[in-house]
C-alpha cells in the first residue's frame, strides 16, 4: 500500500469516528489529563467528563469553545 492510498484511509476513518473519539484522540496528541482538558477548554471536569466518554455531545457552540480553546478545525 502506498502513502497516498494510506493517508487516504486513514482520513476515511477519521471521518466516520465519533465526536467523543475525535475529542480523546485531541487530548491524546495533546498529552492532556481529563483536568487539563477542560481547564484549557473553559469546560468544567464533569462536562469534559462527559464528553470524553460519551454519555453527552458538545452542541455547536461548545464544538467552536473546544476548538478555539484547543486550536484546532472543526473538520
Amino acid at each position: 500500500m502506498n502513502l497516498a492510498i494510506s493517508l487516504q484511509y486513514v482520513c476515511i476513518l477519521y471521518e466516520q469516528m465519533s465526536v467523543k473519539d475525535r475529542l480523546n484522540e485531541i487530548k491524546s496528541l495533546k498529552l492532556m489529563s481529563i483536568k487539563l482538558f477542560a481547564e484549557t477548554t473553559n469546560l468544567s471536569y464533569r462536562t469534559a467528563q462527559n464528553y470524553l466518554s460519551g454519555d453527552r455531545e458538545p452542541n455547536l457552540e461548545g464544538l467552536i469553545k473546544i476548538c478555539t480553546h484547543l486550536g484546532i478545525n472543526l473538520n
